[in-house]
């Protein structure tokens, strides 16, 4: 199984380290083999199958990084992001007002639907909101450096000249 590094934080000690996850490939792949019951299924659920199956370490399972008052969990967070990026394919359905957004036709083999979770998170308000800031500010970074790299050697390079003037460094 491909695997990546993560940093981790524990928070009694108040130290940061590193931690050994399944790559996000890895959990887009087992999340798409999953047989999603028609009426939707709890990312809470779907975190506890995929721990199983990769066979993750307590120390895995409860590693957490800085965000709200206790930290976030990495494992779920990184799921969260796997389930983003596969609702942006529309390969999942996750419905924001209920059962009433989701359209019976569209529920199939190739989408499934998440049901929101959030009185089961365990979260507070602020936490939420943290973690989803963070997942927005990792989804934008991704978007822009991807859309740097679609562009040409010279685009960067008035890009980086831009930035450098912008930041005070030169200029007229």
């Amino acid at each position: 199984m491909e695997t990546v590094i993560k940093k981790a934080w524990n928070p009694i000690t108040n130290e940061e380290y590193e931690i050994e996850m399944p790559a996000p490939q890895v959990i887009q792949e087992a999340l798409l083999e999953i047989n999603f019951p028609s009426g939707g299924i709890l990312k809470k659920k779907i975190a506890e199958m995929l721990a199983e199956r990769f066979s993750l370490t307590d120390e895995q399972r409860d590693a957490k990084f800085r965000g709200g008052k206790n930290g976030v969990l990495v494992f779920n967070f990184h799921l969260d992001n796997v389930i983003h990026t596969l609702k942006k394919l529309g390969k999942l359905v996750e419905p924001k007002n209920g059962w009433a957004d989701i359209n019976p036709d569209q529920v199939g083999e190739q989408v499934r639907v998440i049901e929101q979770d959030s009185a089961d998170s365990g979260n507070t308000t602020e936490e939420s909101i943290e973690v989803n800031y963070q997942q927005i500010r990792k989804e934008l970074a991704e978007e822009l450096l991807q859309q740097i790299k679609d562009n040409s050697p010279a685009f960067f390079e008035e890009l980086v000249i831009d930035l450098l003037i912008a930041m005070g460094y030169g200029g007229y």
